[in-house]
């Protein structure tokens, strides 16, 4: 759904980026569970199998930290394909929707996505 508001922005909806993050989240989320649980499991055996699960749950943290990153930071727009590193309110509050603005096709992407609450400011 298209709109024009009065800054002479035309504001789109692209929900496939919010379920693209789900879904990647989700399948991020499979190893680290794995990984927790062998860390549950080795906790109370210790040795190399306890060191081994620690840090594969805690390397898993970092790339998983580093992949969200890196795709908050790179959004392409879905007209043009352009990149776009920056959304458009740099401070979000809670609520606030996670929008992409393209300056060559003038249109403001609305993700879908909103701040959480639990969000820093």
């Amino acid at each position: 759904m298209a709109q024009n508001t009065g800054d002479g922005r035309e504001h789109r909806e692209d929900f496939a980026y919010g379920r693209g993050l789900a879904i990647g989240s989700i399948l991020f989320a499979i190893p680290l569970l794995i990984a927790f649980y062998l860390c549950w499991r080795y906790l109370f055996v210790g040795g190399p199998r306890l060191w081994s699960a620690m840090a594969a749950f805690v390397g898993w943290l970092v790339v998983w930290g580093a992949f969200e990153s890196f795709r908050r930071h790179n959004y392409y727009c879905p007209e043009c394909g352009q990149r776009i590193t920056a959304p458009t309110v740099e401070r979000p509050t809670v609520g606030t929707p996670l929008c992409y603005y393209c300056p060559t096709c003038n249109v403001e992407w609305d993700t879908g996505v909103r701040q959480p609450e639990s969000g820093t400011d």
